[in-house]
């Protein structure tokens, strides 16, 4: 078959038709552990992925919308004012964007959205509390509280896309969670009082050892100990 046609053939693949609606199939990009990775969504907008991550996405002619179905993403969306972008978690909150650069991390029990550049509207699904965000604003979605949106330096808050993780006085059990997501050979404390101990500094994510060694310096040998195996 000439290449022309296979290319037809392959764009009536991805295109399909409902009611005048134009619709493009679902895509799925994940990352695994100590990986990360960047790609061009069909609509032009630029995605980050962090490690252990993934989204879906499902767009059509009216809106484009991105599920992040694990871990943390980071988005510079192409503008588009007859389709709205909006990124989805779970049923718990959505994020609208408009022309925008911003983050969306999906932790354990809460989700966190930092903007850089633009506007967005962040939206706490279990009680419809909505809220519009400016640069430099950062703001958490917990079913349990209300919203609330704080100052961050958004050249900390976005050290991950450069593989790099920032603490200021960080209960230690999260940032040995944070460490963790980066690698197969997890870090455990030793002794659980150590959790809601504080730790400070920016660590390289592909240096599990160094943020051991830093660790076990300020809290004593083996307050961290890594499996030997992978998990």
């Amino acid at each position: 078959m000439p290449a022309l046609a296979l290319a037809s053939a392959a764009a009536a693949i991805l295109l399909f038709f409902s009611g005048g609606l134009v619709t493009t199939p679902t895509e799925h990009y994940t990352t695994i552990a100590g990986e990360r990775s960047v790609l061009r969504l069909d609509d032009g907008t630029r995605v980050q992925l962090d490690t252990d991550s993934g989204i879906s996405t499902a767009f059509t002619s009216r809106d484009r919308e991105v599920s992040l179905t694990k871990g943390r993403a980071y988005f510079e969306v192409r503008h588009d004012a007859r389709r709205p972008f909006v990124v989805t978690v779970d049923h718990d909150a959505t994020v609208t964007a408009r022309g925008t650069k911003f983050d969306v991390f999906r932790r354990d029990h809460a989700i966190d959205v930092v903007l850089y550049e633009g506007s967005v509207e962040v939206v706490n699904l279990a009680n419809g509390e909505r809220r519009v965000l400016t640069p430099g604003q950062s703001i958490t979605i917990d079913k349990d509280l209300p919203l609330r949106a704080t100052r961050i330096s958004p050249d900390e808050r976005g050290l991950w896309r450069s593989g790099h993780l920032s603490f200021h006085e960080t209960p230690l059990r999260d940032a040995v969670g944070q460490i963790n997501r980066y690698t197969t050979r997890p870090l455990r404390l030793s002794r659980e009082s150590l959790g809601d101990d504080p730790i400070s500094g920016e660590f390289s994510a592909d240096d599990i050892e160094g943020f051991a060694a830093a660790t076990n310096t300020l809290y004593g040998p083996g307050a961290v100990v890594r499996s030997k195996t992978d998990e």
